[in-house]
């Protein structure tokens, strides 16, 4: 017959056994796509892009940098390039709805300086800052 010692530590035991590590609201994320979808609302939720890195991010969910580089790869992606599609998100919807300078925007996208930002904005959207905002 087991006493109330035992049966508490077996209960114990089958618990730890059954429940996921869980780590700042992630449970283990074991695919690419988790992994995928977990940047992106890391992304969306963080108000300033310039305060967050991939280390920040891999702090968050419990992973090692290599581990989030080599699960991003799985879904045929990147760090940079879901930080570039939410940094996209954004300046699209902010030059639609207000007028905003290039300096403000590239602080608030998180670049470190606006040549930077300027560059960034023609490889993505194919003209200059100030040509697009003139066609808006």
């Amino acid at each position: 017959m087991q006493t109330n010692n035992t049966k508490k530590n077996a209960l114990a035991i089958s618990q730890h056994d059954i429940l996921p590590k869980i780590i700042n609201g992630y449970a283990s994320i074991s695919t690419g796509h988790e992994v995928t979808e977990a940047l992106e609302q890391y992304l969306q939720s963080t108000e300033n892009l310039g305060r967050i890195s991939k280390i920040s991010f891999a702090e968050h969910v419990g992973l090692s940098i290599r581990s989030i580089t080599r699960k991003l790869n799985q879904d045929s992606t990147s760090y940079q390039q879901q930080l570039d599609l939410e940094r996209t998100r954004r300046c699209t919807a902010l030059i639609k709805n207000r007028p905003i300078s290039g300096c403000a925007l590239s602080t608030y996208l998180g670049f470190t300086s606006p040549v930077n930002f300027y560059f960034w904005f023609k490889k993505t959207y194919g003209a200059t800052f100030t040509a697009f905002k003139k066609s808006r």
